[in-house]
């Protein structure tokens, strides 16, 4: 039989006000005119809020944190208000401009310490380095059709930010200061 996936709420934006195509937090009806192999459907689902108060560090996610290389770093994010947030899941993505990307995935809390390697030269290339961090906001519905072996709906609201990571300073053991004659 066959399956479905039905994944028409997807959006990213780099700063607000920047419109939404869909949106959050509304409940949407999709609806499946049916076939030989599948009957009609329509199956209602409510897009989650909007990622809201991102910041990287102490800084807002738009507005270029500076990080220091190799060193871990908080993602702060506006809990999923209600019961229905509670199944959200928050992804990070990190993204330099050397083409390296890493996803992380965090229940949606409100808090997610990326771990420093993310931030190494190992992993975004020569130092200093661009890359771009974006909070999703994800959620995905079942739902079961005569005619499918399985179907879902999945939501992804983003927000997109700069940051620039730069080496860690050269710290060494202090010397001791030379004797006096």
């Amino acid at each position: 039989m066959p399956a479905a996936s039905v994944e028409p709420m997807s959006a990213s934006s780099r700063r607000r006000p920047t419109p939404w195509p869909f949106a959050a937090g509304a409940t949407y009806t999709l609806e499946g005119t049916g076939s030989a192999q599948v009957d009609r459907f329509e199956i209602e689902a409510e897009a989650p809020a909007a990622p809201a108060a991102e910041r990287v560090g102490d800084v807002a996610l738009g507005e270029g944190a500076a990080l220091d290389e190799a060193e871990p770093t908080v993602v702060r994010w506006r809990e999923a208000p209600g019961d229905k947030g509670r199944e959200d899941v928050v992804l990070v993505d990190v993204s330099a401009a050397s083409g390296a990307s890493v996803r992380c995935a965090f229940r949606d809390t409100g808090r997610a310490t990326l771990p420093g390697w993310i931030f190494a030269a190992a992993e975004l290339g020569a130092l200093p380095a661009t890359a771009t961090v974006a909070v999703h906001r994800v959620r995905e519905r079942a739902f079961n059709v005569s005619g499918l072996d399985a179907g879902a709906v999945r939501f992804d609201l983003s927000i997109v930010g700069p940051v620039t990571v730069t080496p860690a300073a050269a710290i060494g053991p202090v010397a001791a200061p030379a004797p006096q004659p």
